[in-house]
């Protein structure tokens, strides 16, 4: 048994929820597979945000350097794991119901469960609103554990956003995905005429901050803010 914030856990119950028991700790147990070295086992560390960051910083420039205009789609697919993701989670999100795009679906799928064997992954799509800047910021909250996963971005570059729920044991993550395009892909963008074209030279520019929320105040306030957003009777 471990003590993990605030409680007692089991060796199954980590298991469950991570994979990999080493991930708590930002550190990997890898072995070198060639050179010198090959065979050698290391320990490999994982670095968050820097020294007292608690968010960082995506700032993606996507050129067409060719001769001809050219299809285009971005979705940036953000894992978000225990122990944020657990057993009473939530999703916070500047947004009415979203719809389901999956053959399995949850009716209060905002609110998360535990890790379960036979779970079906789903998928929801979301038409967030944005504050009077224009950016747009979804979490998954853990009150409980007061602790919290944060997105924020333009909502002029990335117009949709989709949620995969895979509450699997083992496979126990949720994944918030600001993107171009609806989850159905480039055919069905096309047949919308929404399919976006780059032409020679021309660029397309992409933000996206993810950060932490530490502690019980910093998550009721993020929460708070996403439900001040969505309009009254809809959320």
């Amino acid at each position: 048994m471990v003590y993990l914030w605030g409680r007692q856990w089991s060796r199954g119950e980590l298991l469950a929820r991570v994979g990999r028991v080493e991930q708590l700790g930002g550190v990997q147990l890898v072995e070198a597979a060639d050179g010198a070295e090959r065979g050698v086992r290391l320990l490999r560390f994982a670095t968050g945000a820097g020294l007292g960051g608690t968010s960082v910083r995506i700032a993606d420039t996507v050129t067409n350097i060719g001769a001809t205009p050219c299809p285009h789609m971005m979705l940036y697919h953000c894992n978000v794991g225990f122990p944020v993701v657990d057993d009473g989670a939530e999703l916070a999100y500047p947004a009415p119901p979203g719809t389901c795009v999956s053959e399995a679906s949850t009716e209060r799928y905002r609110q998360l469960a535990g890790p379960q064997p036979a779970f079906v992954e789903e998928c929801y799509e979301h038409d967030m609103v944005p504050d009077a800047a224009g950016y747009v910021s979804a979490g998954v909250l853990n009150r409980a554990a007061g602790l919290g996963v944060y997105q924020r971005y333009r909502k002029d570059q990335l117009p949709h956003h989709v949620t995969w729920r895979q509450l699997g044991s083992g496979t126990f993550v949720v994944a918030m995905e600001p993107s171009t395009n609806r989850d159905a892909g480039r055919f069905d963008a096309r047949e919308r005429g929404e399919l976006i074209h780059l032409g020679p030279g021309e660029r397309r520019r992409y933000d996206l901050d993810l950060g932490v929320l530490s502690g019980s105040r910093a998550v009721a306030e993020f929460a708070a803010r996403s439900r001040e957003l969505v309009p009254e009777g809809t959320g």
